[in-house]
């Protein structure tokens, strides 16, 4: 065998033996070789053909796997000039991978496919949003989810008890994109659908989207540069302000004004990932109200107003209700604060909560038939936007009062840089 065939052999040989797709660094070509210059002169050639190509540690972070195109072959070259000093890899082409292996052994893995052949770790994939529906639908998996990505996996070790090994998924990141329509889609790089089970990337594909997709923008920069976001989701900023909210009241009254607050955990419902159907629609609903106003604290407004509304029935009996606690707070704002227009002022406040209050009241009391529209998509966007200027508008009101701490407010809230995902 020439020395030209023994280093694609080798390098082929490591590709397809690597856990990960991994290249093969120059360094354990080099190594105890007399001529190095030959060996590069070799390396270079194969490049230039087409037949091999290298990745090195001045473009890439990771050399040892192939998490972008490739350079033009002139600058993967120039690169090799660094084969003593820099950590370069070398990746078998697709023809030359399909010399030494029956690439069919893969058509069962599709994704895992794409990677064999040499394409990018990063390049990605679009959806339908309804891929996640298997998953949601499940108690079994778990879903987290961010302003703009998410994860999957299995819900627990019990659970995993309970599950095929093959149905045994786990995603480290998924994001959201938009097709030419500017509807959204699920986007998954390839590295992490490649580690599906054949069955699952089976099912994967049968949800592929075709035409032009781009990655929302915030997702592009922390998951594909490596940079941090600079903008937040409306959901996310709702829930950085129940927070804030709750710093406020309870440094300036001793009581928070909310029972909970969420962090990284946030309830699946609150997010851009679920179609936009009826059912979906009316859970996110029902999310949203316990968030808002069964997440009220009743005991906050002890000290200022009567939690207990009493009634005289015709009989002469006195009725005793407890007040709702979105009633308690209006009751609570008009009592206990000043404003320039009571009435503008609390309605910013109050109605986006009481409408998202009346909305769960219909799939509550009657039986609808489940419909896909895009309209849900703008009332989601039209509730979520409200009920985020209100509780800011609360949050500012609050941080007027005399006794109001600095509290840190989260650059990207301060700097109103929302948008919706």
């Amino acid at each position: 065998m020439t020395q030209t065939k023994n280093i694609e052999a080798n390098v082929v040989k490591f590709f397809l033996q690597s856990s990960d797709f991994n290249g093969l660094p120059i360094s354990t070509i080099l190594r105890g070789q007399a001529d190095g210059k030959t060996v590069i002169a070799i390396l270079e050639d194969l490049i230039r053909r087409g037949r091999i190509t290298c990745v090195s540690s001045r473009t890439s972070v990771n050399p040892h796997i192939k998490r972008f195109p490739d350079l033009p072959s002139d600058q993967q070259v120039a690169q090799l000039e660094g084969a003593l000093t820099d950590t370069i890899c070398l990746y078998p082409s697709a023809d030359l991978v399909g010399e030494h292996f029956n690439v069919n052994t893969f058509d069962d893995r599709p994704f895992s496919k794409k990677l064999l052949m040499g394409e990018p770790q990063l390049n990605w994939e679009r959806f339908d949003l309804g891929v996640l529906d298997r998953y949601y639908n499940d108690p079994r998996y778990l879903f987290h989810f961010g302003d703009h990505g998410g994860r999957l996996s299995i819900l627990t070790e019990g659970a995993a008890g309970e599950i095929l090994e093959r149905d045994q998924v786990f995603l480290q990141t998924f994001g959201i994109g938009y097709d030419e329509s500017d509807t959204r889609v699920a986007v998954v790089f390839l590295r992490y659908l490649s580690s599906l089970s054949p069955e699952h990337q089976q099912y994967w594909k049968s949800f592929i989207r075709t035409g032009k997709v781009k990655l929302h923008r915030e997702y592009y920069r922390g998951s594909y540069l490596g940079e941090w976001p600079e903008y937040g989701s409306y959901f996310g900023a709702i829930l950085t302000e129940i927070k804030l909210i709750n710093e406020l009241t309870t440094a300036i009254f001793a009581k928070a004004l909310f029972r909970t607050v969420f962090g990284e955990d946030r309830p699946a419902e609150l997010t851009p990932f679920l179609r936009p159907t009826l059912k979906n629609f009316n859970t996110f609903i029902l999310e949203m109200d316990k968030l808002l106003s069964e997440n009220i604290n009743q005991d906050f407004f002890r000290n200022w107003i009567q939690l207990e509304l009493e009634t005289e029935r015709p009989d002469g009996k006195i009725v005793v209700t407890q007040k709702g606690t979105l009633a308690l707070l209006e009751e609570w704002l008009r009592t206990d604060i000043r404003w320039d227009d009571e009435d503008e002022a609390i309605a910013i406040i109050v109605t986006p909560l009481k409408n998202v209050r009346r909305l769960r009241q219909s799939p509550a009391h009657k039986f609808e038939a489940n419909k896909f529209s895009r309209e849900y998509d703008d009332q989601q966007h039209e509730i979520v936007r409200g009920v985020y200027v209100a509780l800011r508008h609360l949050r500012l009101t609050l941080a007027g009062h005399p006794d109001a701490p600095a509290i840190d407010v989260p650059r990207w809230i301060r700097d109103g840089k929302i948008a919706f995902a």
